[in-house]
């Protein structure tokens, strides 16, 4: 991608000259502000001779969060990282100093939750003789949460300094999740086990496991087979384990082999046989592809589909999928599986991949919600309203702002349970990242197959 930049000069301005005909955007950048500009004009189309002026592209300042990091009896902490997190993503950190100070600029406008971790290396706790017990702490959210649902978020405003940001660190006794993975092919001696988010440990030549210092929360495991000639052919499926406070044992994990799924698409009506539009693109219509979406842990397959409705997924590793089509508003409206039959697009592969093929029935999606925003005035325009599945497994569906009537309208929705958000400006960002964390702030509601549903919301 070609880029063009010029500087600015005393009083702001700036030209840019000898651009070839085409689509730009602007990106300002300036330390000590966001680097995108927080207007609407922030794009240009221009054809050959065009000149296009008068734009005026605002800087917005950063922020800045001060405060301190506490253990669980009151002292200032050193060395712990301390983090901004947007959408359970990081975003910033630094270190506490001597006196648990710590410090963290450049932040974007916005609400962040904040995060410190101390150091913690896997090895079993101290024996000490006399009669104490070793402190572990665990990674805590701003005041003093395990989990980021409980944490309190930090609105950071442009050019503020927000101090007083003090953690309380948590406490825990040192945990031990151990167990085995079994089925793992002769002669095997690389194999590892990944505890997602984080952490993972070696796994011994008889199939065994241990890891120390495990903080509480829940975790997805997977085990991979990383010896040469084998790697990718054996892999284990996403296993949840939930730690709380005393030791996981006798965790069992089942490696089996990858293989691939043959199968066909029957179309349940024209519409959804039609094939996706290419809109005002020139060119053929955009390939269509059966698309499988497991663990966050796990790739997501996709395969072609043919003419004939046949495609392949190759290299499928145990675990439970959501299929869907590629292109054009359809949904799985059920599925057979060998001998087996099952509503929806929910495919549990958990036991292996078999060789039976996939036969997927897929309808239009004609569904529709609508509905009048109101908040303590009357109707309220510009609000954001979202849709998600109530699985929240795909993200968000569809998404939109009220009319000045206060009014908003989702269509082609595919029959199902949803959950739908409203939500403000400074929480965007983190929302399109984490549906999980808005989960206590969703309306649940049910669609059933052509159905129109009038669901009004109240904005707080």
């Amino acid at each position: 991608m070609q880029r063009y930049g010029t500087f600015t000069d005393a009083e702001g301005k700036f030209i840019i000259n000898g651009l070839p005909a085409g689509h730009y955007s602007f990106l300002l950048d300036r330390v000590g502000f966001v680097s995108s500009p927080s207007n609407t004009r922030t794009e240009a189309n221009l054809q050959p001779g065009d000149k296009a002026g008068n734009f005026k592209l605002k800087l917005t300042p950063t922020g800045t969060i001060i405060g301190r990091v506490l253990d669980a009896d009151g002292q200032p902490m050193e060395g712990v990282t301390v983090s901004t997190e947007l959408g359970g993503n990081i975003n910033h950190s630094t270190s506490t100093d001597d006196r648990g100070m710590f410090r963290i600029g450049g932040l974007r406008p916005g609400k962040v939750r904040v995060r410190a971790q101390p150091v913690s290396l896997q090895f079993p706790p101290e024996i000490r003789t006399d009669g104490t017990v070793e402190a572990h702490h665990s990674p805590t959210y701003y005041p003093s949460a395990l989990d980021a649902k409980s944490a309190v978020r930090v609105e950071v405003g442009p050019a503020t300094e927000i101090t007083g940001v003090d953690i309380r660190m948590i406490r825990t006794p040192v945990i031990r999740v151990s167990g085995k993975v079994i089925g793992i092919p002769p002669g095997v001696k690389n194999t590892f086990l990944s505890m997602n988010p984080r952490g993972g440990a070696p796994v011994k030549p008889d199939g065994s496991f241990e890891m120390w210092r495990v903080d509480p929360g829940k975790y997805t495991l997977t085990v991979q087979v990383n010896q040469d000639g084998l790697q990718g052919r054996f892999a284990s499926a996403p296993t949840p384990l939930e730690v709380g406070e005393s030791d996981v044992e006798n965790v069992q994990i089942q490696v089996l082999p990858v293989g691939d799924l043959k199968g066909q698409v029957i179309f349940e009506d024209e519409e959804a046989r039609k094939p996706p539009s290419t809109g005002q693109r020139r060119g053929p219509p955009p390939v269509r592809r059966v698309l499988l979406r497991g663990s966050p842990y796990q790739s997501s397959p996709n395969a072609e589909l043919g003419d004939d409705g046949m495609f392949t997924l190759k290299q499928l590793a145990a675990g439970i999928y959501r299929v869907s089509i590629s292109s054009g508003p359809v949904y799985i409206k059920s599925m057979t599986l060998g001998p087996s039959s099952f509503d929806g697009g929910r495919l549990d592969l958990t036991s292996g991949v078999p060789d039976a093929p996939l036969i997927l029935h897929v309808a239009s999606s004609t569904g529709m919600i609508s509905g009048v925003v109101r908040d303590d005035k009357g109707p309220a325009a510009g609000v954001h309203v979202a849709i998600a599945e109530e699985s929240l497994e795909r993200g968000l569906t569809q998404s939109a702002e009220t009319q000045e009537d206060g009014s908003y309208s989702f269509s082609k929705i595919a029959p199902g349970k949803y959950r739908l958000f409203l939500y403000d400006d400074a929480d965007s960002e983190e929302f399109s990242m984490s549906l999980e964390r808005f989960d206590e702030i969703a309306e649940k509601i049910e669609v059933h197959d052509r159905e129109s549903v009038t669901k009004d919301l109240k904005h707080k």
